[in-house]
């Protein structure tokens, strides 16, 4: 202790040690208590009509060229939440969408469908692993429109987090 008092330019290893230890100690509780945020229930709502957990990221415009169709997508970590709210009206037939090679994010492509529903809902696994649900809607039949489209709401995560993403599969199973 004393050649700690009369040496303060030098720090031993072992106190180095416990420092870092106490630093990823922060970091992780940190993460844990934002991820808890969602286990108590607190959402935000969008201007799009659905609510994201409070922790996810207020979101960003991402543009697909070759849709051409632009999503709205909402992170946290590895976890994304995507909503298309204007494909064309080639995406009503589910034969032409989604498939194999959908783009369902910035970084999310579609892989496989292991769960399809009469009522729009989706699911399987994107080219990099994560897992997606997603429910694709197409605007109720109206006579007079020139035009109808389809749009969708997706959220992507890895296997680690399927616990933790329940509710918001259940907010899409709804939506």
């Amino acid at each position: 202790m004393k050649d700690l008092c009369n040496n303060s330019k030098h720090v031993p290893s072992w106190m180095m040690a416990v420092m870092l230890f106490v630093f990823g100690c922060v970091f992780i509780s940190a993460g844990i208590v934002e991820t808890s945020t969602f286990a108590q229930g607190k959402w935000k709502n969008t201007k799009y009509g659905f609510g994201v957990p409070a922790y996810f990221s207020n979101g960003s415009e991402y543009f697909y060229g070759d849709g051409p169709y632009s999503m709205q997508i909402y992170k946290h970590q590895n976890a994304e939440i995507s909503y298309c709210g204007l494909l064309g009206t080639w995406a009503i037939d589910d034969s032409e969408f989604p498939g194999h090679g959908s783009v369902i994010s910035r970084t999310a492509t579609i892989r496989n469908i292991t769960y399809r529903s009469r009522n729009g809902i989706f699911s399987g696994y994107t080219t990099d692993g994560r897992i997606y649900y997603m429910k694709k809607k197409v605007d109720s039949y109206n006579p007079n429109a020139a035009v109808r489209h389809a749009y969708f709401l997706a959220v992507i995560y890895p296997k680690s987090r399927q616990a933790e993403m329940e509710k918001v599969t259940k907010m899409i199973s709804k939506w």
